[in-house]
C-alpha cells in the first residue's frame, strides 16, 4: 500500500499542482530518451572549406567512456552485404558507420578493399592504404598497411626454407601469381580457381595438396596458390602431414591492435590537412578529383573519437573541414551511396545502399586483460575469460612473452613451454601439469576452445617465476616476470653462434627483442642473421629498430638486396651524416644509384668519388675507380 501525495480534495483545489507534476514528468522523460548514452554525442556543425561551407554530421565519444569501436563484417562473412542499421542493431550499437571500400557494382564479388581486423584475427587483407587501429584502452592510432605481412612457418619454423608468405586474404584472385589465405571467415567453403594449387591446413597439419578446387577447413585455412611459375618453389615446401602455422606481422605503428580496419587516403595528421594521392598510390578519379558525400573515423587532441559524414565535397575539402572541426587525425572511409551514419536506433545520414563492412560503436564488455612487464598481450581470436575464479587465457603469446619457447605435442595432446632448463608441459583436458617431468596439480584443465588452447594463468606465470596479482579497477592480470630483460636471450644466442646453431641463435635472439624491444645489440644480430639468411625485409625490420646510428649501413644494403632502392638511399644518406660511417655512407649511394633500376649515372658518380677523396687506399675506392672507368 502506497501513501499519495495529496488528498482528493487537496487534488480538487490545487489543480495546477497536479498539472505541473504531469509537465514536468514529460520534460524528465524526454530528457531522459534524448540524452546521451555512454557519454555518446550526437551533433552537427558548419565548417568551411575551400569549396564553401559545409555541415558535417558526428558522433563523438572519449575513449574513457564505457564503449568499444569495433569492425563489423556484413552476415560475419567476408563477401556478403547488409544493412547499416542490420549491422548495428544485431551487434546492440548505440552508433555506427559504414567501413571500408567494396565493389558494390558486382553481385558476384562484393569483397571489401582493406584490411579488417576483429579481435586480433586478421579476416580480410587486400588494399587501404591506411589504417586505423584500435588497441584496447581505444586510443585510436593511424599508419601505412603496406608493411602489414601475412607469413607462416613449417614444422616449428619460422625461418627459411621453412617459411612462406601470402599477399592477400580472403580474397578471391585476380592474377596467376597472387598467393591468397582463405580462413573460414571466406563467403563460401568451397573454393574454385582454375589452374590454382591449394595446400588445406586442418588443425595445424596439412591434409591435402590438390589443384583446381579446395575445402575451407572450419579449424583451419587453405593456401591457394596461382599457376604462376615463380610459386613452385613455395609450393614445394609443403607435404601432407606437416605441421603449419599462419601469422601476421604488423608495423610498429600497429602493433598490439585489438581491431584494424584500413581504408584512405590520410586526411588530417597533427591537426594539418594530409592529403598525398600519390603517396598513397590513389588514382581513382572519384577520390582524387570529384565531390560527393563522405565518411571519416579521427580523433581530436585528448583522444576523443569522431567519426561523421559531410556532404558534396572533395577529399581535400573533407580534410579541411576537419580540421577546423579541431580533428588532430582523420582518415577517409568510403563514400558516395555507402555513406551512413547510424545513431540511437535511427539513421543521421542514410546509406544509398547494403554494406560490406561497418564500424560500429557498442558497450564495452568485461573482458579480463592480461599485461606482461608493462605491455599488454593480445592474442588474435582469444580473449581471456575467467571462469571458476580461474583466470584462463590462451596459450599463444603468454609463454613468449614470459620467456619461454613453445611447442604442441600431438601424441600427447599437450602443450609444452621451455625455459632455460626448465620444461612445463600442460596435457588438455587434464588437471596434473609436468614441471621437468614431476607431476603438479593446476587449479583448471586446460582447455580448447575454437581452436584455441587455454591455459590457467597463474600456474604458468608462477611456474616460470613471475609474480602475478589482480587489478580489480583495470580488470586484469598484471604479470612482472622475474627475467628481468632479453639478455639473458641474447647472451644464449651469442653462444648459440660460436657454436654455429643459427636456427637456435635466431629463436633466442627474436625471445630476447620481443621481452625487451629496446635491446639494440639483439635487433642488430637479429638483422645479421636474417641477411645471412638472404631474408631481407625481415633483416630490414631488424636493423630499424636499433637505436643508434651503427645500423645504417646493414639497413642500406639489406634494402638494397631486397629492391627497396629508395629506403636504401635513405640509409646510406644518414650515414654520411656519421664521421665513422662516412665513407661507406658514401660507396653505398654510389653503388644504389648506379643500379640498372634507378640508373641515376651522375649522382652515383659524385659519391665514388667522395669514397675516393675521403679513403683513396681503401678497398672500397679500388671498387669505386673500377665502377667510374667503366
Amino acid at each position: 500500500m502506497t501513501a499519495s501525495l495529496f488528498s482528493k480534495s487537496a487534488k480538487k483545489e490545487m489543480p495546477w499542482i497536479h498539472s505541473m507534476i504531469v509537465l514536468f514528468s514529460s520534460f524528465f522523460l524526454l530528457f531522459l530518451s534524448s540524452s546521451p548514452a555512454y557519454g555518446l554525442e550526437q551533433s552537427s556543425a558548419t565548417v568551411s572549406t575551400s569549396g564553401g561551407s559545409r555541415t558535417i554530421q558526428y558522433i563523438q565519444f572519449h575513449p574513457t567512456e564505457d564503449l568499444e569501436l569495433r569492425p563489423v563484417l556484413a552476415q560475419n562473412k567476408v563477401g556478403q552485404t547488409e544493412s547499416l542499421a542490420s549491422m548495428a542493431q544485431r551487434t546492440g550499437a548505440v552508433a555506427a558507420i559504414n567501413g571500408t571500400f567494396f565493389n558494390a557494382y558486382d553481385a558476384r564479388d562484393l569483397q571489401p578493399m582493406g584490411a579488417l581486423m576483429i579481435d586480433g584475427v586478421l579476416q580480410h587483407f587486400r588494399g587501404g592504404p591506411t589504417a586505423v587501429g584500435m588497441p584496447t584502452d581505444q586510443r585510436l592510432l593511424f599508419g601505412p598497411t603496406d608493411s602489414i605481412k601475412i607469413l607462416g612457418g613449417i614444422n616449428g619454423s619460422r625461418n627459411w626454407p621453412n617459411n612462406w608468405y601470402a599477399w592477400f586474404m580472403n580474397h578471391e584472385p585476380t592474377s596467376h601469381g597472387e598467393i591468397v589465405l582463405f580462413t573460414p571467415s571466406f563467403r563460401s567453403k568451397t573454393l574454385s580457381f582454375t589452374g590454382f594449387t591449394f595446400v588445406v591446413v586442418d588443425g595445424g597439419t596439412v591434409t591435402s595438396i590438390r589443384k583446381d578446387s579446395a575445402t575451407i577447413p572450419d579449424q583451419g585455412f587453405v593456401i591457394a596458390y596461382g599457376p604462376a611459375p615463380q610459386n613452385q618453389e613455395q609450393i614445394n615446401k609443403f607435404k601432407v602431414g606437416d605441421q603449419v602455422e599462419s601469422y601476421i606481422e604488423f608495423p610498429s605503428s600497429l602493433e598490439s591492435l585489438r581491431h584494424l580496419m584500413s581504408a584512405g587516403p590520410k586526411l588530417v595528421s597533427r591537426g594539418a590537412v594530409d592529403v598525398n594521392f600519390e603517396r598513397e598510390g590513389i588514382r581513382d578519379p572519384k577520390l582524387t578529383t570529384y565531390g560527393g558525400l563522405r565518411s571519416f573515423i579521427g580523433t581530436r587532441s585528448d583522444g576523443t573519437i569522431v567519426i561523421g559524414t559531410m556532404p558534396n565535397v572533395t577529399i581535400r575539402q573533407l580534410a579541411e573541414g576537419l580540421v577546423n572541426l579541431g580533428l588532430q587525425e582523420a582518415m577517409n572511409l568510403d563514400g558516395g551511396a555507402s555513406s551512413g551514419l547510424y545513431y540511437q536506433g535511427r539513421y543521421v545520414t542514410t546509406p544509398g545502399r547494403n554494406l560490406s563492412n561497418s564500424l560500429v560503436v557498442v558497450p564495452r564488455k568485461r573482458v579480463p586483460i592480461v599485461e606482461v612487464n608493462g605491455r599488454e598481450i593480445v592474442v588474435p581470436g582469444g580473449a581471456p575469460f575467467i571462469e571458476d575464479g580461474t583466470t584462463m587465457v590462451p596459450v599463444r603469446g603468454i609463454f613468449e612473452a614470459l620467456g619461454a619457447t613453445l611447442h604442441w605435442d600431438g601424441p600427447t595432446n599437450s602443450v609444452i613451454a621451455k625455459r632455460y632448463d626448465r620444461e612445463i608441459r600442460l596435457p588438455v583436458g587434464q588437471r596434473t601439469a609436468f614441471m621437468n617431468g614431476v607431476a603438479q596439480d593446476v587449479p583448471k584443465a586446460p582447455v580448447n576452445r575454437n581452436g584455441r588452447v587455454y591455459i590457467p594463468l597463474r600456474f604458468v606465470s608462477e611456474a616460470l617465476d613471475a609474480h602475478v596479482h589482480w587489478d580489480p579497477q583495470r580488470y586484469g592480470a598484471i604479470i612482472t616476470s622475474t627475467v628481468k630483460s632479453g639478455q639473458i636471450h641474447y647472451e644464449k644466442a651469442m653462444q648459440l653462434l660460436q657454436q654455429g646453431q643459427e636456427d637456435l641463435a635466431l629463436i633466442e635472439l627474436e625471445q630476447a627483442t620481443m621481452i625487451d624491444p629496446t635491446l639494440s645489440d639483439a635487433w642488430m644480430a637479429l638483422g645479421d642473421l636474417y641477411n645471412k639468411k638472404r631474408d631481407y625485409r625481415k633483416a630490414m625490420e631488424a636493423f630499424g629498430q636499433v637505436s643508434d646510428n651503427r645500423a645504417f649501413i646493414p639497413l642500406g644494403w639489406a634494402a638494397y638486396s631486397s629492391g627497396a632502392f629508395d629506403e636504401a638511399i635513405a640509409a646510406f644518406t644518414k650515414a654520411v651524416a656519421v664521421p665513422e660511417h662516412r665513407v661507406a655512407g658514401h660507396y653505398g649511394l654510389g653503388v644504389t644509384y648506379r643500379h640498372f633500376q634507378v640508373q641515376a649515372y651522375d649522382q652515383s658518380a659524385v659519391h665514388l668519388r667522395q669514397v675516393i677523396e675521403l679513403a683513396p687506399q681503401s678497398t672500397q675506392a679500388q671498387e669505386a675507380r673500377r665502377m667510374l672507368a667503366q
